[in-house]
Parts: structure tokens; sequence; C-alpha cells
């Protein structure tokens, strides 16, 4: 064959009707669909986009007002989500009566305070209303207020079914005008929380509510079990997180639960806490991080004081303070846990010691 037959037969093969004909949408102009959304609406939003949605550092941001300080540092403001997780048993009940006490103006919690008097909302929807009524007789003696005059309504929205409770809650905020309300729990809001779609729509409707209604939306989610970062639970728990600006997450240590705040939008993460409940008035506290924030040296002083030189056992010192101060067994075993994590007793060979005083020296089983 001729280089020219052979140029005549490559010419032949790559002609453009041997190649089929790319099939071009003369009418599509986007890549992304904007089936279901009317023309008026998106343009609508597009204003929005542009004139209030552009970052312009000139031009001044309206900071929303604090509900709650910490040690002077604002953790809780308005038109905020707020997730506080944790797994059951993680005292979450224990810390949100603790966060009502304080935004009511409770004394007891010196070091978390309100920027002045606050009316909150509080839903719960999973607990039994025993549980519910023991919410507000905390906050009611933490306050020292009455039932007419405490500034916070709680509701245990149990029986209500389950559509109705997230529209509910929307109206008792519109006729109240509250300043902060918790949802406990934030998932029996939704019809199922594995739908992603309902998910996303709930994320955004909350997020509304906090916006519109000018007001902290303070709502619980289960944590994954064995998991000790705090993420939420489903689809609804997934969403919710992305759409919180704080994530507040709650772990056991015993005699006291660890409050760390996992995610916060408004600058750096406040430290920890830690939340407890106080033996003599049954009512949450405040401590700070780690276990010496739930002892009190001078609420052991007199038992400590007792203590001789030579130790007790812990069987001893048990009874000391059930002799002493009047608690039950239970509450004794507490005290010497705390006493014991924050060092206001020296545990040595199974003995317990006043550490102010001269521990003896029992290596050669003489007491000197």
């Amino acid at each position: 064959m001729t280089n020219a037959e052979n140029l005549s037969e490559l010419q032949a093969s790559t002609d453009p009707s041997n190649f089929p004909s790319a099939i071009i949408n003369p009418t599509e102009e986007y890549i992304f669909s904007r089936e279901g959304i009317a023309p008026e609406e998106f343009e609508t939003w597009k204003q929005r986009v542009k004139a209030d949605m552009r970052a312009d550092p000139t031009k001044p941001k309206k900071v929303p007002a604090p509900v709650l300080l910490l040690r002077g540092e604002c953790i809780l403001r308005r038109q905020r989500i707020v997730l506080i997780t944790g797994c059951a048993g993680s005292r979450k009940t224990s810390a949100l009566t603790l966060l009502c006490s304080a935004m009511q103006g409770s004394s007891l919690t010196t070091e978390m305070t309100a920027p002045g008097s606050l009316k909150g909302l509080y839903f719960d929807t999973e607990q039994n209303p025993d549980q519910t009524d023991r919410v507000i007789n905390r906050v009611i003696k933490a306050t020292g207020e009455t039932f007419d005059t405490v500034g916070l309504e709680v509701y245990n929205l149990l029986e209500l079914p389950r559509h109705m409770i997230a529209p509910m809650i929307e109206e008792l905020a519109k006729e109240s005008r509250p300043d902060y309300i918790i949802i406990d729990n934030t998932t029996d809001t939704v019809e199922t929380t594995m739908d992603d779609a309902v998910a996303e729509l709930a994320g955004y409707q909350f997020r509304q509510i906090a916006k519109k209604y000018n007001l902290c939306l303070i709502g619980v989610v289960h944590s994954n079990e064995g998991k000790g970062d705090g993420t939420p639970r489903g689809w609804i728990g997934k969403e919710l997180l992305r759409r919180a600006d704080v994530l507040l997450f709650l772990t056991n240590k015993g005699d006291y639960s660890t409050a760390s705040f996992k995610k916060f939008r408004d600058g750096k993460a406040p430290e920890e806490f830690s939340v407890y409940i106080d033996d003599e008035s049954g009512l949450p506290m405040l401590g700070q991080s780690g276990p010496s924030a739930t002892c009190n040296p001078d609420k052991y002083a007199v038992i400590v004081s007792k203590i001789p030189i030579t130790g007790v056992t812990y069987a001893e010192l048990r009874d000391e303070i059930v002799r002493t101060a009047g608690k039950s067994p239970q509450t004794a075993e507490r005290w010497i846990s705390a006493m014991s994590k924050g060092d206001i007793v020296t545990v040595r060979d199974g003995r317990y010691y006043d550490p102010a005083k001269a521990i003896p020296d029992t290596q050669n089983g003489l007491p000197f």
C-alpha cells in the first residue's frame, strides 16, 4: 500500500461523521439543578446574600448579648445553638439545672452569673413528671424564689404527640418571649432521627428559632456510647452539631462530672468545669476542673481533725462520718472518695491520715 493510500484511509477513519455527536442541551445553563426553586424565591435570596452575607471588615458586627458568664467569660449568648451531650448517667440534667439556677440569679453559683434578670422555658420530652418537678424545685431552692417569681417555666411534654412538640415549643416561645429555651431531649422534636433530609430541615429551623426570637437555644442530645469526643447520635445529632455554636460534653467521673467545651465558635473555648451534687443541700453545684473542685476542705474539717496521728481504717473513717456528721453510710463513702481525690486525707497502706499531722513510718511495723 502506497503512502497516499495510507493517508487516504487514515483521513477516512477520522472523519467526524464516524463519531457520535455530544448531547448538549442548549437550554441547560447551570451545573447545579434549581428544580423546585421558584425564580422569585431564588432572586430574593440572591439579593440577601449579596447585601447581608458578604464579608465586610468595615461593616460593624452586631454581637448578640450574653445570657451566661463563667468566671467573667461569656459562654452562652442569644441567637446561639448550644448542644449538651453525654452518655447515660453523665449528669446532663444536673448540669442543665445548674445552668438554669445561674441564669435565674442563684447566689450559690458566684462564678457562673447572668447579666440581669432572665426568663427561661424548659421542655422535658423523655423523663417522667417527678424528674421534671425536681428540676424546678431545685432551681427554686437555689434562687430562693417562689414558683411564681423564679422566672423559669418547666414543661413535661412526654404525653404530647411527637409531631406537635416542635410547633408547641415555638408557640410558647412566641407567647412568652424567653431569653433562653432548653429542650431535653432535642431528638424528640423530629419524627425520625435517621433521615438526613429531616435532620437538615430541623437544624435549619432551630437556627431560625434562635435568631427570630433572639434567644439562646440549649438542646440535649445523647452522645455515641464508647466515644469520648461527645459526638451526638444519629443524623439529627450530626446536623445539630454542624449548626451548633457550642458543644458541651459531660463525662461521669464518679462523684462528679466534667463539662468540657468541645466546640466554641465565639472565640477561645473556656476551661472545663465540674458539676457535682452537694450532700447537704442536694443541689447541683459548680466546681473547678479536676476532682479537687468537688472538695470543700472546710466541709470536712471536723472529721479530719478527729483522725489520730496513727490514722484510721476505711470502716473507722466511715463510721466517724456517720456519727459526727449524721450522714448515711452511702453518703459517708462518697465523702471518703471525695476527700481522697481532693487530697484532704492521705491514704497509705490502707489507712487514712490527716496530712497536717506527721504520718508514722510503718515500714518496720513500728509507729516511730
